[in-house]
């Protein structure tokens, strides 16, 4: 099948979405929505913002033309829009396209919390992993959109032999302002019981010292914990294998469950997650991962599976049972590439 793939660097770095169509023996053809100022020189970017705006026009129209020729040259069968449909996309291009391409969006954050504009793809079909999305899109247009998780890729399929589990407790995201809330109180009762705790993220920016220390001075508990900075898929995959607890702090406004769900029980290793969240039946709270209602009970949730090492290991290995073959990358874009025919 060829299919012409439309998304964001970051996410695809990621989620490896390109990656895996590939893998699964797609021809791919990836246009990346990326935007005049995030790659035009800093220069240009501040005779853009004045009001100059040649530069920008240029490029869009230099977009626009790509993915005019993808659709001729490349005759898609699927045109994939990953998140949102970027600007330069021609919307009649796209209506001559649909006569013989399927034209899908597969949402891999809210729609709802983003309020992406949606209007150019209601005549095509729209996946979300966000169930809340799915009443907000029908009460706002009356159409109805499919459910589809964003499963784990590759990179964090569990290995035949599991390096030791040394660190008791990590974490590895965003600082939202919720999650510094959940970590900070973590990190207290972590400095009074001794546990080995690691969370990663990008916590402030490198390149500005005083940044650093505005954090330091705000966080003077937290700071201890974290290691500040991006990393790769693969780092990630290789820290929850390494953790005795993967804690999965959800954003705000969200119900549903994050890739990061599958990700860390591809591992093989044990989750904590929000109670509240919408399972749908995918795993079962309290048998296939841990759960926890607020900060204090997180931690209490952490002390007591920190101690019943083999209830945790069998909570782990349900988990895996469970995503190993269904909820992988390739089986949820399967469903949406094959079942939505």
């Amino acid at each position: 099948m060829k299919i012409l793939c439309s998304i964001l660097p970051r996410n695809d770095k990621i989620l490896k979405i390109s990656d895996t169509l590939i893998s699964m023996g797609h021809e791919v053809n990836i246009i990346y929505q990326v935007g005049y100022r995030q790659q035009c020189s800093y220069i240009m970017k501040k005779i853009d913002e004045i009001g100059f705006s040649s530069g920008r026009k240029k490029y869009e129209c230099q977009k626009r033309r790509k993915f005019h020729n993808a659709i001729i040259n490349f005759k898609p069968n699927v045109i994939l829009f990953v998140n949102y449909v970027p600007e330069f996309v021609d919307e009649e291009d796209l209506y001559r396209a649909s006569k013989s391409s399927r034209i899908i969006l597969l949402a891999v954050d809210s729609l709802a919390k983003k309020e992406t504009n949606i209007e150019p793809m209601l005549p095509y079909e729209i996946y979300t992993y966000e169930p809340s999305d799915i009443e907000f899109i029908k009460h706002k247009t009356g159409i109805s959109i499919g459910y589809c998780p964003i499963g784990y890729n590759n990179v964090y399929k569990k290995l035949q032999s599991v390096p030791e589990r040394y660190i008791d407790v990590s974490f590895v995201g965003s600082p939202y302002p919720s999650r510094i809330k959940t970590l900070n109180k973590v990190a207290s009762v972590a400095k009074k019981k001794n546990w080995n705790v690691k969370f990663y993220g990008p916590f402030f920016r490198n390149t500005y010292p005083w940044k650093k220390w505005k954090w330091d001075i705000k966080h003077p508990i937290l700071k201890k914990y974290i290691i500040n900075g991006s990393i790769s898929s693969g780092e990630i995959a290789d820290i929850y294998r390494k953790s005795k607890i993967c804690l999965n702090l959800h954003g705000n406004d969200t119900t549903g469950l994050n890739p990061r769900t599958f990700e860390i029980l591809a591992t093989g290793s044990f989750e904590l997650v929000e109670a509240d969240r919408d399972f749908r039946n995918l795993i079962v709270p309290e048998h296939d991962v841990g759960v926890f209602n607020d900060a204090d009970d997180l931690v209490n949730k952490i002390d007591y599976y920190l101690s019943h090492e083999d209830e945790r290991n069998s909570i782990a290995r349900n988990g895996y049972e469970k995503v190993r073959d269904k909820i992988s990358m390739a089986k949820c874009l399967e469903s949406i590439l094959f079942d939505g025919e």
